[in-house]
């Protein structure tokens, strides 16, 4: 289905995601407080996104450089006189000095920080945005210290590195776009780019890159009454600040868009109908493989226990399965499966207990192919190597 554009059918859309998240476990709405504003519960599948999509930030920026450190700090400042930056910057910049002199003093090298913020700049919440204003969200922040001469190039670098980030994981991923520096990063006047997503109500950003130049460490070392220079060789400079922030709820909101898709299929009567489906990517799918079982006559009882050896087989290898017991045909225990998000669904049935076979079916093809329980394990594991 193309990405609906501004108004009705927009609206549209976020009304039956909205309504599909609260139905199958991704994000509850709770009673307004007394101001009118919507807070959110994330529920077991919701949750599960969370951490994969903060695990697949962090392997982008920590993991694939061997010069980025993650910190964690425990306060919090939700102020920010700029209105643009996030509230965590503050909080990983007091980690540059103690960073610096652990690393010898060497440039160039960077800080991975997340944590909680509060939002207290005074905007009205829209609910037709969901979980895009929150007021309290997971904010995600690099922030990069390179020799100024070559400030400008690792700010592009940053930006394709991230761009690419963003569209590995979306079915369309057009639908993200990165916007042109307007100026260049003089001294109190930061260059920024932003990365922006078409949801159903425009074009919003989902992260900001800014080159900052040394504004920041010239404050830094103000306050801190000692010299924020480090070492490229044997010459000493102040570094150039280059930022990359954004924020976990966002990008799980864009991510959803991205995946939400309706299927026309006709049933038994040739009666049309739509299907929901969540074509979230599958290394931020919640659950990687789900389990339909078709028991014949006396027979469920020795299916669930091959399900219950195939869950924990599974799990063994890092594979999340969703170990569903609730009876009904194959194609609604699909239809469910489908709208949750979940990439496999590995279907027993009788035959599975004479022949050892297991019919393996794709949410995105709908296809299935036969699989001998006791290949399943390494099929699967390929299945996700390759994504």
């Amino acid at each position: 289905m193309a990405m609906p554009q501004h108004g009705v059918r927009g609206e549209e859309l976020m009304k039956k995601l909205m309504a599909l998240c609260s139905r199958r476990g991704y994000v509850y709405a709770s009673e307004p407080t007394k101001d009118g504003r919507v807070l959110y519960q994330y529920g077991p599948l919701g949750r599960e996104l969370r951490r994969n999509i903060l695990n697949e930030w962090s392997v982008s920026v920590l993991t694939t450089s061997d010069d980025v450190y993650g910190v964690e700090s425990n306060g919090r400042d939700d102020s920010d006189s700029a209105g643009l930056r996030t509230p965590l910057a503050r909080e990983t910049l007091k980690h540059y000095l103690p960073t610096l002199e652990l690393i010898g003093g060497k440039l160039p090298f960077g800080l991975a920080h997340c944590g909680l913020c509060a939002d207290s700049r005074s905007q009205q919440q829209d609910s037709n945005k969901f979980v895009f204003n929150s007021d309290a969200s997971q904010h995600m922040l690099l922030q990069y210290f390179t020799p100024p001469a070559g400030a400008e190039q690792v700010f592009a670098q940053w930006q394709r590195r991230r761009m690419l980030w963003w569209r590995k994981f979306a079915r369309t991923p057009s639908n993200f776009t990165i916007s042109e520096s307007s100026r260049s990063a003089e001294r109190g006047n930061p260059a920024h780019v932003r990365v922006s997503f078409q949801f159903p109500w425009g074009v919003d950003g989902v992260e900001l890159l800014s080159n900052r130049g040394d504004v920041d460490l010239l404050e830094l070392q103000t306050a801190a009454a000692r010299s924020c220079e480090g070492k490229v060789g044997r010459k000493s400079m102040l570094p150039s600040l280059i930022e990359a922030a954004t924020v976990l709820e966002q990008g799980m909101l864009a991510y959803l868009v991205d995946a939400y898709h309706e299927k026309e299929r006709s049933d038994s009567k040739a009666a049309r109908n739509v299907k929901e489906v969540l074509q979230l990517h599958p290394r931020l799918a919640p659950y990687k493989v789900a389990v339909a079982l078709l028991p014949g006559t006396g027979t469920a009882d020795q299916l669930r226990d091959v399900a219950d050896y195939l869950s924990v087989e599974l799990r063994k290898t890092g594979i999340t399965m969703w170990h569903s017991r609730e009876p009904g045909s194959l194609d609604s225990q699909c239809t469910k499966l489908d709208e949750m998000g979940i990439p496999y669904n590995i279907v027993l049935n009788d035959n599975t207990l004479k022949t050892g076979i297991c019919h393996l079916r794709s949410r995105d093809t709908t296809l299935k192919e036969q699989v001998h329980i006791a290949e399943l394990k390494n099929h699967l594991l390929q299945l996700m190597l390759a994504y």
